[in-house]
């Protein structure tokens, strides 16, 4: 092994990204700070488990701190974008130090996404950046060395964002904003709302138009604001557009221009921007969100608040919590969706304890799945309504016997009755119990499946699950002939993809690659989109679109979905960005039944998970090729780790009870 002071700055790069033992990485890294080597450095800095190891944070921060007014503010942002919990354990008292050195790294740490509170609140105090008199800020045509010598930490924010650096930490640009107290047309409030900004910080900016108009008008922010297209600004626009009264656009078209930009930019930034405006609304309770009524309204068969649920699991969390304060004193008279929201908390092993916590009389007028009855019953001894009611046993045996009707007809009529009179509504799981009575007739689960438009993973796991086969056999007849033949009347399938398959296919066209054209493969196979296999009756003569490519995707991913599942028995519970995730291991093979990652995953130890995953030959064998490899497994672990430290929080006592 060479001695590190005889290697040059790529050898010590080189090995660092090996992966060596954490005392070989400490001298490699103590050897590249006395060197001046900023590839090594900067490496080291983007490994969260290695700026967890206080002897290396340390080394990083001292280079930071000697190179303040170079390299250094690149090395600051790399670090406060880390998660909190990574950033927690750094030597906070050096790192507060270092965010407050001269003028430039101040200006990083208030853009950067995860600059702890204590620090921003720091920062703006000694800087005194909300005293409009002591930092006043002229306007960039003025002469530079005045403004330095006024304010010099928020022209270096200038410049930074003119440099397309975007304004992510939303807790120091609400607190700048209230410069506007003092001065309501704030020359640098208002340069600051031409740049890219987050949702919400924008949505203060927009709060600022409405409610300081009593001092006059602020035209330059109205008109920064308006013609800012960045996606921060954009969403926070659609927000704001909820509290106009503008007879131009109802509120029904506002919600739906929401849903469709979520739909199609899923950050979670956005996403728990626009849980804390509805949030806010809820407490102070505004007619317009009221959450039943919210929650019941439907655009194009999306949910804005079931989709919100299912895309964070704090969102949901806080909405269990909703539902079983709101449903200690209010008698609902609509609680179809209320059913949906109740599933996805019982299915959730992290939000199952709170959500079982919800009064008696909600579990009792809401349809379940047999699992979920199960786990009711159990917990609590509680006594629902029965799957199916025992007078409706005899109606649907006759419909079962009746030899004047196929089996079409029977499905129809059976199905009819379970909606109409056991209260249950038409939805995924009377669709599948139909689907059981037909194959128990004698169909078969692959022509079931194309007939009634479900997937037959769907179907499978169905017959595995013994309560929903009972229900079956109770409304079906054996020795019937296969009833293929008889014609089905299709289910309708939404254009639309849902937000798990859009974020699949987003991350994995990355990782993969897409080609809008057809070409071979390593083996020689006519492919085109995502790597599907062009079949013999399919004709792509002409360049597809990405949209064409995401429906090929659609339909080609459930093969991987079927292993994930087998794979992962509970699957179907983890929030899209570890499903994603687990799903692109799939895709490359990275998950065996006997692996030890996949085991660590079932039984819920999702930090040495992602720990486990990277201990891969071919994790570094493409660190040392340079090649993707590497960068698309790190990406994988790192969500891994991520899901774990939220159900570590999630399992804390919360003392913000909402």
């Amino acid at each position: 092994m060479k001695k590190t002071t005889d290697m040059t700055s790529k050898e010590i790069l080189h090995e660092l990204m090996s992966g060596p033992n954490l005392d070989r990485t400490e001298d490699l890294l103590r050897e590249a700070y006395v060197k001046n080597y900023y590839p090594p450095i900067e490496q080291v800095a983007h490994e969260k488990l290695l700026m967890e190891t206080s002897s290396l944070s340390n080394i990083v921060l001292d280079y930071i701190s000697l190179k303040s007014n170079g390299v250094g503010k690149n090395l600051l942002s790399i670090l406060l974008s880390h998660n909190p919990s990574t950033i927690e354990k750094l030597p906070i008292a050096k790192l507060t130090e270092i965010c407050l050195k001269g003028d430039m790294l101040p200006a990083v740490a208030l853009l950067a996404r995860n600059t702890p509170p204590n620090i921003i609140n720091d920062i703006i105090t000694r800087k005194t950046l909300t005293d409009t008199i002591t930092t006043n800020y002229f306007t960039m045509n003025e002469n530079m060395a005045e403004q330095l010598n006024q304010s010099p930490v928020l022209t270096n924010i200038l410049k930074l964002l003119k440099q397309g650096v975007k304004w992510e930490n939303p807790n120091s640009g609400t607190i700048l904003a209230s410069r506007l107290f003092a001065q309501y047309n704030d020359a640098f409030i208002n340069e600051v709302a031409k740049y890219d900004l987050n949702p919400s910080f924008a949505q203060t900016l927009f709060g600022c138009l409405k409610n300081y108009q009593i001092k006059g008008r602020n035209k330059h922010l109205e008109t920064n604001l308006k013609y800012n297209k960045s996606k921060g600004v954009q969403f926070a626009s659609l927000i704001n557009d909820l509290e106009l009264d503008d007879d131009k656009i109802t509120e029904e078209q506002i919600i739906k221009n929401i849903i469709q930009y979520l739909l199609q930019n899923n950050s979670q930034q956005e996403l728990l921007t626009m849980w804390d405006y509805i949030l806010n609304k809820i407490k102070k309770e505004d007619p317009k969100f009221d959450f039943m009524s919210l929650a019941n309204k439907e655009f194009n068969g999306v949910n804005l608040i079931f989709m919100l649920m299912q895309s964070n699991p704090k969102i949901a969390e806080d909405i269990i919590r909703i539902i079983k304060i709101k449903s200690e004193y209010d008698e609902y008279q609509n609680l179809n969706r209320l059913s949906d929201f109740i599933h996805v908390g019982l299915s959730n092993p992290s939000l199952r304890e709170l959500t079982l916590k919800i009064p008696k009389k909600v579990f009792d007028n809401i349809s379940m799945t047999p699992e979920n009855r199960k786990i009711v019953e159990e917990k609590y001894n509680v006594e629902p309504i029965s799957s199916i009611p025992s007078h409706l046993e005899d109606y649907l045996q006759s419909i079962s016997s009746n030899k004047k009707l196929n089996w079409f007809e029977k499905h129809s009529q059976a199905t009819s009755m379970i909606i109409q009179e056991a209260g249950w509504k038409e939805n995924a799981f009377t669709t599948l119990l139909a689907s059981l009575v037909l194959i128990l007739g004698g169909s078969t689960v692959k022509n079931v499946a194309a007939k009634m438009n479900i997937e037959e993973n769907k179907i499978l796991a169905a017959m595995e699950d013994p309560q929903l086969m009972e229900q079956a056999r109770s409304i079906s007849m054996s020795g019937q002939t296969d009833m293929s033949h008889v014609p089905f009347t299709k289910r309708p399938i939404p254009n639309q993809v849902d937000s798990f398959t859009k974020d699949a296919f987003d991350y994995i066209k990355v990782n993969e690659g897409i080609s809008l054209s057809p070409y071979k493969d390593t083996k020689g196979i006519l492919t085109i989109g995502i790597g599907h296999k062009i079949l013999p009756n399919e004709n792509f003569s002409e360049n597809i679109t990405e949209q064409e490519a995401m429906g090929l995707f659609q339909k080609d991913v459930q093969k991987h979905l079927v292993v994930a599942r087998s794979l992962f028995p509970q699957f179907d519970t983890y929030p899209n960005y570890v499903k994603v995730a687990l799903l692109d291991g799939v895709y490359r093979g990275d998950h065996k039944r006997n692996y030890k990652t996949t085991k660590l995953i079932n039984s819920g130890q999702w930090d040495k998970a992602s720990i486990e995953y990277l201990n891969n030959n071919d994790y570094f064998t493409s660190k040392n090729n340079k090649t993707g490899v590497h960068k698309r497994m790190k990406s994988n672990a790192e969500r891994m780790s991520q899901y774990g430290k939220e159900l570590s929080n999630e399992s804390k006592p919360n003392p913000n009870q909402i």
